[in-house]
This record gives structure tokens, C-alpha cells and sequence, in this order.
């Protein structure tokens, strides 16, 4: 029951700020812009997002270190 409320109260949330922040989106004008994009410069913004995640792993697996030394990179 508990988890149920969370995940309910989650979805309720979720749903509200979503509906809140895209309300007044012009969405013509979004699919023009998204077609009119380059894909080599989305998935170029989308490999350097997914890679900055590696610098900041290993610094977790640095200021974690003092509490156990077997933290591995991907679970850091």
C-alpha cells in the first residue's frame, strides 16, 4: 500500500509539472525545428552528455573510497 501511494503520488506529480511546462508549446512549430536539425549535431550533444557521465563516476569513486575500496565505476 505504501509503494502504491508513492508511485501514485509520483505519476500524479510527474503528470502535473509536464502538463505545466508544456502547455503552451507550439508543437508544429517544434516538429519544423526537429526536422530542420542536423542529426549529426544531436547525436554528436547526446555522446558528449552520455560520456560527461564518466568524469563525474570516477570522481564519486574518489570521495567514496574512504568508506569501502571496492566501489566499483558503474555501480559509483
Amino acid at each position: 500500500m505504501k509503494t502504491a501511494f508513492k508511485v501514485g503520488l509520483s505519476l500524479l506529480l510527474t503528470s502535473t509539472f509536464l502538463w505545466i511546462t508544456f502547455q503552451n508549446v507550439d508543437w508544429q512549430a517544434l516538429f519544423i525545428t526537429f526536422q530542420n536539425t542536423a542529426p549529426a549535431g544531436i547525436i554528436g550533444a547526446a555522446a558528449i552528455t552520455i560520456l560527461s557521465c564518466l568524469p563525474r563516476a570516477w570522481r564519486w569513486r574518489i570521495l567514496l573510497s574512504s568508506v569501502s575500496n571496492e566501489i566499483r565505476i558503474w555501480a559509483a
